[in-house]
């Protein structure tokens, strides 16, 4: 992945956060 804006990687973090 290249470099994302912050919204993007908010998301993932949730996301990532949510396992």
């Amino acid at each position: 992945w290249p470099l994302e804006p912050t919204a993007v990687n908010a998301a993932y973090d949730a996301e990532t956060n949510s396992i």
